[in-house]
């Protein structure tokens, strides 16, 4: 299931249609007023879909604002715990605005983006292995101690046959063995692996060093949707990484689209049981029209 994250490549927000739907129903019901609720997923599952969503309690709403204290946060908390979810973002609405990240909503997605990021985090460990693969749109090659990256422009390479140059760049076990790393006169770079040749065609980085036992990828992902009474919608994802190089975390915080999934067994809502929530979710809800 981590392949719905890594083949949207942190671009698209995967959301089941009837989880959109419900967010876009609570938008409707507080019309003019603006509204909060988190986007969540069952605690088991690491695939980085919204299955569901919930209106975050005890909030103050107005045509500009939808506010929640440490103490309802708290609650909401308990509540998606209950129901055997775990948070992975946020939602609003924007009432009768149009849907956008305002300086607020900044604010909320970098205080809140490492926590969601824990509960969507995926582990990826790799071992040194001979060989090449593609990782980022860079070429990895090892063998033998030897670890070459090629950066490439746009995944730019492929297989090839042809004769190489061995007057230039070349890395070889034996003075008569066939050449392991080439770079031709059209720097085109060409790896002799196991009797096939890898050529890269124009390489954008070439980096030679030892080859690393192991190493270990976090990534964690956090969403941000907003919407209006009008069913308009923002998005934002951000991603969290750990730099094994730089050995910090690192933050990213983009705009991003929707990936609307049909799935089975999608949660089922009704209008009343919602404008019930809001009866008792939101302060000051008798001050505006129930759609």
């Amino acid at each position: 299931m981590e392949k719905l994250i890594e083949t949207k490549n942190y671009e698209k927000i995967p959301i089941t249609k009837n989880t959109l739907k419900k967010i876009q129903s609570y938008a409707k019901i507080s019309g003019s007023n603006e509204c909060y609720g988190f986007l969540i997923s069952p605690l088991n599952v690491m695939d980085g879909v919204v299955y569901n969503a919930i209106l975050a309690p005890d909030q103050k709403v107005s045509g500009g604002t939808a506010k929640i204290d440490g103490r309802a946060a708290a609650i909401a908390k308990v509540e998606i715990k209950n129901m055997g979810y775990k948070p992975i973002g946020f939602w609003h609405s924007h009432g009768s605005m149009a849907p956008w990240h305002s300086g607020t909503d900044d604010k909320n997605m970098d205080r809140r983006l490492l926590s969601f990021a824990a509960n969507t985090e995926v582990q990826e460990r790799t071992e040194a292995k001979e060989g090449y693969d593609i990782e980022n749109n860079e070429l990895i090659y090892r063998r033998e101690n030897l670890e070459l990256r090629v950066g490439l422009e746009n995944g730019n390479f492929d297989f090839s046959v042809k004769p190489v140059n061995k007057e230039y760049f070349q890395k070889t076990q034996e003075d008569e063995s066939d050449p392991l790393l080439v770079i031709t006169k059209k720097l085109n770079l060409i790896i002799n692996d196991q009797g096939k040749r890898l050529m890269t065609k124009n390489p954008c980085s070439i980096k030679i060093g030892e080859c690393v036992g192991k190493t270990i990828k976090n990534t964690g992902i956090g969403y941000s949707i907003v919407t209006n009474h009008h069913g308009k919608i923002f998005a934002e994802i951000g991603t969290s990484k750990w730099c094994n190089v730089c050995e910090r975390l690192e933050t990213k915080v983009s705009e991003a689209k929707l990936d609307i999934l049909t799935i089975e067994n999608d949660l089922e809502f009704t209008i009343e049981n919602l404008k019930t929530e809001f009866k008792t979710k939101v302060k000051g809800f008798g001050g505006f029209k129930l759609w």
